[in-house]
């Protein structure tokens, strides 16, 4: 490119970052119908609406916050912010798109080819299955996608692990996914049929309710599992922890999760402004509640500067010693745990 084309390229781009600077900038007017839209979204659609009690007069008592944010992006994460506060569900959420919205904000979702190729790009959400020292199984698992991708995954996962003497499933970086594919996972603990949870969902009907059930698998496995979970731990990988753990089937390691129990779907409330609205939610059989809020409790409640993975082999490996005869065996258990205890964290 010539030099002298450079003072006209620049002055073209400050033109256009300009303006859509100024495409950005939201109007009183603007402000106002995108807030009355999200309140009667909210009113419509939300699965608490008791939690909703004077929330027009709540959100205007915190209106500087609201006028602090100048352009449209700024704009949409203030108000999302401040009605998952005021609502006090981590689901609530707004976007904004630089682009018009379709009338019908289902276009804008993933197509289903599109989330099937995503989905296998994450191999279904199985990160890693390994065998650790001392014959103990790990499941990395990122995400319950699909049931009908995910299940084969999972049962090839559950058929390599199935001698191990114990199991950790990791959910720690898991943020979610489908309840079916929960569900069968949990499938491979329970020997006899297991009511797991429902989800009650707010309808136009009046509510409405899914009961979700173990089912039969291949193989069932007998030996101890531990779940690691962290704050990252969010909706479906919660479900499937809290479940399991109200069942007294597993152990849990880590730090309270994420607290996402109330489903839902997005919403467009504008022209660039769509809303995220919880219409359902998790109802344990046990408890009759759920985690929402508060995440789900681990049994053993660990610092983020440990490492969860380590104190379970830790645990398991010493229980493990306690029931091994064999002296090479026992050479080796106490290899590992030696190696696992110079790994603690020093301070």
């Amino acid at each position: 490119m010539p030099l002298r084309s450079l003072p006209s390229l620049i002055s073209l781009l400050c033109l256009l970052v300009s303006g859509a600077a100024q495409a950005q900038t939201l109007d009183a007017a603007t402000r106002a119908a995108t807030e009355q839209a999200a309140l009667a979204t909210l009113a419509q659609h939300y699965v608490l609406p008791e939690r909703l009690v004077d929330l027009p007069r709540r959100l205007d008592a915190q209106r500087a916050r609201l006028d602090a944010a100048s352009d449209g992006p700024a704009y949409a994460q203030t108000l999302g912010q401040l009605l998952a506060e005021l609502t006090q569900d981590r689901h609530v959420r707004m976007a904004y798109s630089p682009a018009p919205l379709p009338a019908q904000l289902a276009a804008t979702a993933p197509s289903a080819a599109e989330e099937r190729r995503r989905n296998r790009f994450i191999n279904q959400g199985v990160m890693k299955v390994e065998r650790l020292p001392g014959n103990l199984g790990y499941l990395d698992l990122r995400a319950f996608t699909d049931k009908g991708d995910a299940a084969p995954k999972l049962a090839a996962a559950m058929t390599l692990l199935a001698d191990t003497e114990a199991l950790i499933i990791d959910l720690r970086h898991n943020g979610g996914g489908r309840p079916e594919t929960v569900a069968y996972l949990s499938s491979f603990f329970f020997k006899e049929r297991t009511h797991l949870n429902d989800m009650v969902w707010r309808t136009p009907r009046g509510e409405e309710r899914d009961a979700f059930h173990t089912e039969p698998v291949a193989l069932h496995y007998d030996r101890p599992v531990w779940l690691l979970i962290s704050a990252r731990s969010f909706s479906a990988a919660e479900g499937f922890a809290y479940n399991l753990q109200q069942l007294r089937r597993v152990q849990i390691a880590g730090q309270p999760s994420g607290g996402g129990a109330h489903p839902g779907g997005m919403h467009r409330i504008g022209t660039h402004f769509s809303l995220f609205v919880p219409s359902g939610r998790s109802v344990n059989p046990k408890t009759e509640t759920n985690w929402e809020g508060v995440g789900v409790q681990p049994d053993l409640l660990l610092p983020p500067t440990d490492d969860a993975l380590r104190v379970v082999q830790l645990r398991l490996l010493e229980a493990q010693k306690t029931q091994t005869q064999d002296p090479r065996l026992l050479r080796g258990l106490e290899a590992r745990i030696q190696e696992l205890q110079a790994a603690a964290p020093t301070s």
